[in-house]
């Protein structure tokens, strides 16, 4: 059962929403009532402004957020013409339920404000759906109280309620992007190319920091949603910074050297104007720039640079000096192994920052040569945005999909609540639909436990209104006064407060209005409880029958396919750069991308349910950005002969890194498999790293230059497939103890 806890409402941005609606809503209903004289008019003004000030919560800046809540009314009014012209029959009524509740919930994994306003959409239909429309002239009133309720509800919440909880959660990014600068950028006295004696320091307060912003991002009791692209390039660059938490870790173990220097610092010079740029734009600065050209070049050079150097290195070495070669060769392969951080390092700070730019809406002219799949495309033109949008829904156009089967149970069970309602022949059928709509969850378990909160809210709200109704002998004038306290309940104790509480305030909310409108005594009363019931019955039995398992374990088996087909990606990028030409990772790459949007949709479905633990959801979060690590290793060992860093031949150091591969790809199985069978104890037993792989690739060198009689090959590219390696076995290590607490939330 759930328990009141103390309620949570960053920015107060609920409380004032609930003070909104608690004068706008009674104001308009006696406005409809007295002044309008259309009890129909003052019902729907009423309810369309109680959704668009307590319902949903569409945020941004306040030119986007305005779009947004006029994109939001214009909706709902069509829906609610729609709505009303199947009113008529309930066949035409349930088949348009199954289709506007299929539709709502499969956009809704665009997320942002398609995702946010979705039951507030679906409100708007299921009211005008469910109230018979009786002639063609009772159209007028609907959509002129939506019109009008929705309009004053949004115009309020756009001038009193601005968004600050996104901008302060940009802030918190921007201020992280800062404090990687001094890791990376070398300081005023700085004469090496390692890190500085404070950035161990510095990266354990970045970790800190940055969980301190994912535990408030997951806290929030409902997400202020900004425009689609902008919020997911937020959220990936909050995985980004993650994910360069292990690399900055990688680095600042390494010795610091000066042999490189002057091939270092301009790298480490661009990545700091490219994270000062993120910053910048995150913090709002319309005239910034990340100047991801001039990274991507200076990374380039770097590369060209590098392998010039390692090239003048070994032209000093007489040929067939076996002992000098080897010196040379193991001396060579530690400095540039040293490099490889700065390189991994560019490719994840250019991804932030073209996400931020496309947050800020400025195009940039980079070309994803090696950068898939990080760097965003299209979105910034009509066009871009169609095909993207495009591709996406045809992504999860798949049975097995979260998103498909979501929409389908919504679809279903809201359909069949219509026709439950229709034949129990209660008075007001909306409260049937409405109540399957609210407690319906991904699991029957969590439907279950919703509807219980929710019959318990309604019984308390019932016994409370059987009280207020004999208290005040239904005297209009202490109605009106109980209905504004009611409406405040009604918006602020869901989310800040209690469920259970919000469901009490509803109903009393409900029989308050109806109660006013003709009074009636208990009978309203009565009427909620049996809608209710009915309505949590039809949810529960559709998701029972309905892919009964919910968010948890589709959360578990889409992780653990993730894991598996990052894996599968590496492998055949690592065997493509051995066989050139025998292999294409085009498809594994699709299959990897598709894997990683159905994990997504799954952690959005599980974090919307917020029934774990915050610890919980951030050792998801953890769990889930490894295997990010391993699709932009296998993009950039693919490119590697691309990029001059043919794979060289050498059997016994190929077959030495493809050793650790090997190791690597096992682990990530002994992820998945703990995953699928949560209930196996017993810790992981992660392989050892071999200490030979690195000194194979030297001695790959050492050869090539003690043999006068062949022609020198680099071994630059296996040797960077070797860094990649361990830099993502140093993030698989890691996960030992996020990967426990996932498991025994499973268990439990």
């Amino acid at each position: 059962m759930e328990i009141p806890r103390r309620p949570v409402d960053p920015g107060h941005v609920i409380l004032r929403r609930a003070l909104i609606a608690s004068v706008a809503v009674p104001a308009l209903f006696a406005f409809g009532i007295v002044a309008v004289g259309n009890e129909t008019f003052a019902l729907f003004s009423a309810f369309s402004c109680l959704v668009t000030t307590g319902l949903v919560y569409l945020g941004g800046v306040p030119r986007n957020q305005a779009m947004a809540y006029a994109s939001f009314t214009i909706t709902c009014l069509a829906l609610t013409a729609v709505g009303s012209a199947l009113s008529l029959w309930p066949v035409t009524a349930a088949a348009g339920m199954f289709a506007v509740g299929f539709a709502v919930r499969y956009v809704s994994v665009f997320g942002g404000y398609l995702a946010t306003g979705a039951n507030a959409v679906l409100l708007s239909f299921v009211l005008a759906v469910m109230i018979e429309l009786e002639s063609a002239s009772g159209l007028l009133p609907r959509v002129g109280g939506w019109v009008v309720g929705a309009g004053i509800g949004s115009l309020a919440v756009v001038l009193l309620v601005p968004d600050r909880t996104r901008l302060e959660f940009r802030c918190s990014a921007a201020t992280i992007c800062r404090m990687v600068i001094p890791v990376v950028e070398p300081g005023p006295g700085d004469t090496g190319a390692g890190p500085a004696p404070a950035s161990g320091r510095r990266v354990d307060e970045i970790e800190t920091a940055l969980g301190e912003l994912r535990s408030s991002w997951v806290a929030l009791p409902r997400h202020p949603a900004g425009p689609m692209l902008s919020e997911q390039a937020f959220l990936m660059i909050i995985d980004q910074i993650g994910q360069l938490i292990p690399i900055l870790r990688y680095y600042t173990q390494r010795e610091p050297s000066t042999v490189l220097e002057h091939l270092y610092r301009p790298l480490r010079e661009a990545l700091g104007r490219t994270l000062s740029g993120t910053a910048d734009l995150l913090d709002g600065d319309t005239g910034a720039d990340a100047d991801l050209v001039e990274l991507d070049q200076a990374r380039n050079l770097f590369r060209e640079q590098v392998r010039g150097w390692v090239d003048g290195q070994l032209r000093q070495v007489p040929r067939g000096s076996a002992d000098a070669s080897a010196n040379l060769a193991g001396n060579v392969v530690d400095r540039v192994a040293g490099t490889f951080p700065f390189l991994v390092l560019s490719h994840r700070v250019l991804s932030m920052g073209a996400n931020a730019m496309l947050m800020a809406r400025k195009l940039h002219t980079l070309e994803p040569f090696d950068l898939e799949p990080d760097i965003p495309q299209g979105g910034t033109t009509m066009a871009g945005t169609l095909a993207r949008a495009a591709s996406v829904l045809r992504a999860h156009l798949r049975w097995g999909d979260h998103t498909m089967r979501e929409a389908l149970r919504t679809g279903l069970v809201l359909s069949v609540a219509v026709l439950v309602g229709d034949a129990l022949r209660f008075q007001h059928k909306f409260w049937v639909v409405l109540a399957a709509m609210i407690v319906l969850r991904s699991s029957a378990a969590g439907t279950g436990a919703t509807g219980l909160q929710a019959g318990l809210g309604t019984l308390i709200g019932f016994a409370l209104s059987c009280w207020l109704v004999t208290v005040t002998d239904q005297q209009p004038a202490w109605l009106w006064i109980a209905l504004v306290a009611v409406v405040f309940l009604s918006v602020y104790a869901p989310s800040a407060i209690s469920f259970v509480i919000g469901q009490a305030s509803f109903t009393l909310f409900v029989v308050i209005l109806f109660t006013i409108e003709h009074p009636t005594g208990l009978q309203i009363g009565i009427q909620r409880v049996e809608a209710v019931a009915a309505g949590v019955a039809v949810a529960f039995v559709g998701s029972l029958t309905l892919w009964p398992r919910g968010a948890k374990a589709l959360m578990r088996t889409s992780v653990a396919h993730l894991y598996r087909t990052s894996s599968r990606l590496l492998d055949i990028a690592a065997y493509s750069f051995t066989n050139p030409g025998q292999v294409d990772v085009a498809d594994p790459s699709i299959q990897a991308a598709q894997a990683q949007a159905s994990s997504d949709e799954a952690f959005a479905g599980f974090a919307g349910e917020q029934r774990s633990s915050g610890e919980v959801m951030m050792s998801w979060i953890h769990l889930r950005c490894v295997p990010a690590s391993a699709r932009m290793a296998a993009t950039v060992i693919n490119r590697l002969p691309d990029r001059g860093f043919p794979c060289p031949d050498c059997p016994n150091a190929a077959d030495a890194v493809g050793a650790e591969l090997d190791r690597v790809e096992a682990d990530y199985e002994r992820v998945a498999s703990k995953l699928m069978h949560p209930e196996d104890t017993v810790p992981i037993s992660w392989g050892a790293r071999s200490s030979t792989a690195r000194d194979a690739v030297a001695g790959c060198l050492g050869d090539q230059l003690a043999r006068p009689d062949k022609e020198q090959q680099s071994v630059l590219g296996l040797l960077f497939m070797l860094e990649m390696l361990y830099m993502l076995d140093d993030s698989l290590t890691r996960m030992s103890e996020p990967l426990e607490k996932v498991c025994a939330d499973l268990r439990a």
